[in-house]
């Protein structure tokens, strides 16, 4: 596994410019709040 430890403006940054894909499944701020809660960054 690869990890690259992106802050949250970041993230929500290319979530909006990846939503503005026509081919791309919408995924919400809230949403992104709720994967990011739920990740634990591995062990270094």
């Amino acid at each position: 596994m690869v990890h690259f430890d992106v802050d949250r403006t970041e993230l929500a940054r290319r979530l909006a410019e990846r939503n503005r894909r026509a081919d791309a499944l919408t995924v919400t701020e809230s949403a992104l709040d709720d994967f990011i809660a739920r990740f634990e960054p591995p062990a270094r």
